[in-house]
Formats: structure tokens, C-alpha cells, sequence
């Protein structure tokens, strides 16, 4: 084990005890049980009865963990989308110029996290109108991102559209249009001109899960020679800045479906991560799988699916698929672990 990842270890086993310590506060319960109604109000679309939880969501976690910490800041973040959503514009703000200090003091300007923050700050600037508040933090953004991300990231292209998009309304079109070219040219080179929105995303890695703050369950990809502010860690806390538009999302990291269920109503765990970003369905695992019956069970899978089958029916017959096999695939063991989770 290299330094640093030793060090990453550390870290994360660090927090994992912060977060077990955190859940045996009865506060905390509560949050979680306000937090998972707002879930349920979010996807019905219903934010009015939404918003008044998740104040209180926000005032609990502020007074037990303190402003600056992770899931603190989710929450600070959730209540601001809520209110934008409304079209509250103007009490959305402070919530982003607030969730956006806190992110920079706490975890540097170039962290993934802040960069989103200062995105949505920028951007909720740009529809209130003020332009020339919103033009800096876009452009401070695209420089970071350029740092710390690489020019061709997809990050950094959105950041230079908004960019551009911003000089636009300020009425720079001499400025504005060499960066819409300049990101059109960028993306063709990296996706292709006739690239489409990814349909179906597939990760096979290793999954960290926190089932007491389900906010810091996350993805675990590359954990060597990352540039500074990239930790190789996605949380679901962080996939909220993303913006998904895939039917289905494919997960085979180890038990990554599991989540925290609060008074038996449902999984707040990564799968509610990607629906929030933006992602329907997400099929995962419930506990390890190797990866030979991984890689046999989602070929399958995909199989039907290019031939028209639906996500459920796919999954159901891959399932019996592998009963009708014999042998140890027939074992539940090696096919029940696959669940979907979605609209």
C-alpha cells in the first residue's frame, strides 16, 4: 500500500467513526426521518411540502454536527435547489453564497465539491439577472476547473458553455462566441459530433458505504497520480452537482445497494444519489459478487435489453436464466443480489 493510499484509508476510516458516533444522536434520527420525507416529496414533484422539512433538516444538523460539516452542507445545498425550484430565487441565494464559503474554507478552492458550489452560485446569479456577479465566478470556476480537471473535461466544457452563455446576455457576442466554438470544437474532439447523452453508464468498482450518513456512501475509483482536489472518491453528497440524463445506471461494486431505511421507507443510499443527478434506474448489487458472475449475469442482461426487452422484464429473465442453468449459478446466492431501483 502506497502512502497516499494508506493515508486515503485512514481518512475515510476517520470519518466512517464520525458518522457511527453521529448516528446515536435521537436529533439525528429525526433529521434522517425529515430528510427521507423530502426525498419522497422531491420525486412526486411536491417542493412546497418539501421545503419546511428540510429547513428543519438543516437546522438540526447545523445545531448537532456544525455548519461546515459534509452533510450539513448537503443539506444546505438541497434546501437551496428546493427553493430555486420554487422560483425563490432570491432566498436560494444566500443558501448557495453560504454552502459556497463553508465548501472553499473547509475543503479548498479546487475541491470537486466547491467547484460545483461555485457553479451553482454563478448560475443562480446569471437568473436573477445579475450578470456581472455571475461572470467572474464563471470565469474563476473555468480557470480552476481547467487546473485542476484538464481543458477537455466534460466538467470544465460545461463550465466554458455557461461562460459563454453568461457574455451573451452581458451582450459580448465578440466574447462569446469564440468560447461556444471553442467548446463545441473540444467536445466533438473528445465525444464525437454525433455523440448522444449516454443511455446506459456502467461502473465496476469498489463501493465505500456509510449506512449510518448515507451522504458519504460512495464510489471508489482511481486512487493513484490524482491531481490536487480529486481524491478519487465520489459520495453521494457529490453526485447531486452532476447532471445525468441516463436511463439506467449499472453498479458492481460491492454491495452497493445498501443504504439507510428510515421507518421503513425506502433506500437513502446511492441509488437515490443518481435519481437526484438526474439518472431513472440503477441496477446494483445487495452483497459481493465475484466478478466472473458479474461479467455472465450484465452481459446477459444487456443482452436483452439491446433487443428491446425492458429494464424489469430483462432483469426478471436473466434471473431465471440463471435458475434454469443448473449448478451453482442456480444458487440464489450468485443472482439475487441483483436489484433495480428507479421510476
Amino acid at each position: 500500500m502506497t502512502l497516499k493510499k494508506g493515508f486515503m484509508a485512514l481518512v475515510m476510516g476517520l470519518i466512517t467513526l464520525v458518522a457511527q458516533a453521529a448516528a446515536f444522536d435521537p436529533q439525528l434520527e429525526l433529521a434522517a426521518t425529515y430528510d427521507n420525507q423530502v426525498i419522497q416529496y422531491y420525486q412526486q414533484g411536491r417542493f412546497e411540502q418539501a421545503l419546511p422539512l428540510a429547513e428543519k433538516v438543516l437546522k438540526i444538523r447545523t445545531e448537532v454536527l456544525g455548519e461546515k460539516h459534509a452533510y450539513t452542507l448537503m443539506s444546505l445545498n438541497n434546501l437551496a435547489m428546493l427553493y430555486q425550484n420554487l422560483g425563490r430565487l432570491s432566498e436560494a441565494l444566500p443558501l448557495f453564497e453560504t454552502g459556497y464559503r463553508l465548501s472553499k474554507d473547509t475543503l479548498g478552492e479546487k475541491h470537486r465539491q466547491t467547484l460545483t458550489g461555485l457553479n451553482n452560485l454563478a448560475l443562480c446569479y446569471n437568473n436573477l439577472g445579475r450578470l456581472k456577479e455571475a461572470l467572474p465566478l464563471l470565469e474563476t470556476g473555468y480557470r480552476l476547473r481547467q487546473e485542476v480537471l484538464g481543458k477537455k473535461h466534460p466538467d470544465t466544457l460545461t463550465t466554458l458553455n455557461n461562460l459563454a452563455l453568461v457574455y451573451q446576455n452581458l451582450g459580448h457576442l465578440n466574447k462569446a462566441l469564440p468560447l461556444f466554438e471553442k467548446s463545441y470544437r473540444l467536445r466533438a474532439e473528445v465525444l464525437g459530433e454525433k455523440h448522444p447523452d449516454y443511455r446506459y453508464l456502467v461502473f465496476s468498482t469498489h463501493g465505500y458505504l456509510s449506512t449510518e450518513v448515507p451522504a458519504l456512501s460512495s464510489i471508489v475509483l482511481g486512487q493513484v497520480n490524482n491531481p490536487p482536489g480529486i481524491d478519487g472518491y465520489v459520495t453521494a453528497g457529490e453526485w447531486a452537482g452532476y447532471n445525468l440524463k441516463s436511463d439506467l445506471m449499472v453498479l458492481s461494486a460491492c454491495e452497493t445497494g445498501v443504504g439507510s431505511v428510515v421507518s421503513g421507507e425506502g433506500v437513502m443510499g446511492l441509488p437515490y444519489a443518481f435519481y437526484v443527478a438526474g439518472n431513472k434506474n440503477t441496477l446494483l448489487t445487495l452483497w459481493s459478487i465475484s466478478d466472473e458472475v458479474t461479467a455472465k449475469f450484465i452481459y446477459s442482461f444487456f443482452r436483452k435489453l439491446k433487443k428491446g426487452v425492458g429494464q424489469i422484464e430483462a432483469l426478471t429473465a436473466t434471473k431465471r436464466e440463471f435458475i434454469k442453468k443448473g449448478g451453482r449459478y442456480s444458487d440464489p446466492m450468485y443472482w439475487a443480489a441483483f436489484v433495480l431501483y428507479g421510476v
